[in-house]
This record gives structure tokens, sequence and C-alpha cells, in this order.
């Protein structure tokens, strides 16, 4: 359960709690104490900020671009943000350049995210409260980096929707869901282990 803490980056009291209330009836402790629409607010916020990482690291580095779209294409596609599968999709048209990217669109919404998110992540203030370049070593292994947080952060919403769907199949009484949920949660349990 360490592990799988750790791996999920929530406290293992967390992971034993939930664990518990899903497996044990009539438990005196109530999950629905926990605020849960706050913390899947938490967690879409959460992710939003790590696809928003990824497209500023993708945006601001070309060849962070290049590479995650030879070798992460379906994965970054299947995210659902329409800006990162714009940069999946258009990257080698638009020669993997946010500039270009910027100049083809019309869009002025989306320009201006794209810009400040270009922005955010290509530049900082200094010291002298002046604009300095931000230089990453390896932004494509930052934007790999980036992507296994995400991955970490779906699996956590997926556990999440697991257990509250187990609580409600123990509290109908429905075994043969119970069953299958606890073996889907187990699943997910031993992948992260891995």
């Amino acid at each position: 359960i360490k592990k799988i803490a750790q791996s999920l980056q929530v406290g293992e009291h967390v992971l034993t709690d939930a664990l518990n209330q899903a497996t044990l009836k009539g438990r005196a402790y109530d999950y629905k104490n926990y605020s849960d629409k706050s913390n899947q607010i938490i967690s879409k916020r959460r992710m939003e900020t790590l696809v928003e990482d990824l497209c500023g690291l993708m945006l601001s580095h070309s060849e962070a671009w290049k590479e995650m779209e030879k070798t992460h294409a379906v994965m970054l596609d299947s995210l659902g943000d329409n800006l990162l599968s714009m940069l999946v999709n258009a990257g080698k048209k638009m020669e993997y350049s946010a500039q270009i990217l910027i100049d083809t669109l019309t869009d002025r919404d989306l320009v201006a995210k794209i810009e400040k998110i270009f922005f955010a992540h290509t530049y900082q203030l200094g010291l002298n409260n002046q604009l300095e370049e931000i230089v990453i070593e390896d932004p494509f292994r930052e934007s790999v980096s980036c992507l296994g947080e995400i991955k970490k952060e779906m699996k956590k919403e997926l556990l999440d929707k697991i257990i509250r769907d187990l609580k409600i199949a123990e509290e109908k009484g429905d075994n043969e869901a119970v069953l299958l949920l606890r073996a889907q949660c187990n699943k997910i349990l031993e992948e992260n282990e891995e």
C-alpha cells in the first residue's frame, strides 16, 4: 500500500481508508464525508494544469514537440484536450513552430491562449525583474515526465470512480458487481506496482 500511495501521490492513510470503506459494509466512517465535488474539482484542475504544462513544453521546445508527436501521438490525442490534439495533428505541417501555428490561426481566443501558454513556459522574471528565458536541459524528458504525471492522475480518477461505484454496489447488495469492481481495482493497483 505504501508503494501505491507514493505512486498515486496520496497519503497511505487515505488509500487505506478508501479501500477499507469499499470493502467493509456498515462501517461507521461515511465516504460521503469526503467532499466528492471538491476532490473532483481539484483533480480536474491538476489534470488541466498538467496538460497545459505539456502543451507549454511542446510549444516552447520544437524538439520536444516533434519527439512527443512521434512517440506518444495516440496517447496525447486520446486525452481529449483540443489544443493538445491540434499540436499532435498539426506539428509537422507547422514545422513544430509555435510562431507558425499562431500565424495560421484565426480564432483570437485560441491565439491568446497559445501565446499565454508559450510565454509562461518560455520566459520568467529574473532577480532584477527582467525577463529571462527558461532553460530546460532536456525538454523531451520533461515532457515524458509530465505525461507520466497525467497518466497517474487518470489512474487516480479511475480508482476514485471504482471505489464510489463499489460503495454503491455494496449498499445495493449486488455481489456480482462488487466482485467485478474489486477485480478492476486490484488490476489498477497491480499496474501501479509494476
